[in-house]
């Protein structure tokens, strides 16, 4: 009897084998690199802060108002007089220097403007101080308001008026005096309540 001997056969199987054993080599060898590439890779993470920049107000203590406030000047007022209305006087510590002449005013800190604090039930007064026979809600709804810059915070209206002249014949002081009504118109605009502490 003859013995068959099929070479072709397991040589096939011998190869398969191989070729899974390459492919399994390979894949092992991947996942190892994938794993430790990923691991030692720095990454670049975004992350935000949560401590806010700190935001500056100029405020009316007395009155409880507010506005932000990032300029250059340091901006001031006198206390609220009288009751119906409030009044403010405005100026900066920069206005108030900048002329210290004998002929000059800017130092009375007041050539900033002025802030009148109405209730909306007060009257309302001509700007030539008489009264108008209308409160001050009254006044502000109708059609045009000769006073238009203010602001209404809770039951009270805030009207900014600009001084009536200037503080100083110097240009300096004048660019100066111009800066601060300027810085004061709009602030006004933006009152808030200051927010009551817990």
């Amino acid at each position: 009897m003859k013995k068959i001997n099929n070479q072709s056969g397991f040589g096939a199987v011998e190869v398969l084998l191989t070729l899974i054993f390459v492919v399994l080599l390979v894949f092992v060898g991947w996942y190892i690199y994938h794993t430790d590439h990923k691991s030692t890779t720095p990454s670049i993470k975004t992350t935000t802060s949560s401590t806010a920049k700190a935001v500056n107000y100029f405020t009316i203590t007395e009155w409880g108002v507010r506005a932000p406030y990032s300029g250059n000047l340091t901006l001031e007022y006198s206390p609220p007089t009288g009751t119906a209305p409030a009044l403010v006087y405005l100026s900066s510590a920069q206005l108030d220097s900048s002329d210290t002449s004998s002929g000059s005013s800017c130092s009375n800190k007041q050539y900033g403007g002025a802030i009148q604090r109405y209730a909306s039930t007060d009257e309302f007064l001509n700007p030539d101080g008489s009264p108008s026979t209308q409160t001050v809600a009254q006044y502000y709804s109708g059609t045009s308001p000769s006073v238009g810059n203010y602001v209404v915070v809770g039951n009270y209206y805030y009207i900014y008026f600009s001084p009536q002249a200037a503080c100083s014949g110097l240009t300096t002081s004048q660019a100066l005096q111009t800066q601060t009504i300027s810085v004061f118109k709009a602030l006004v605009q933006n009152f808030k309540a200051v927010p009551s502490s817990n």
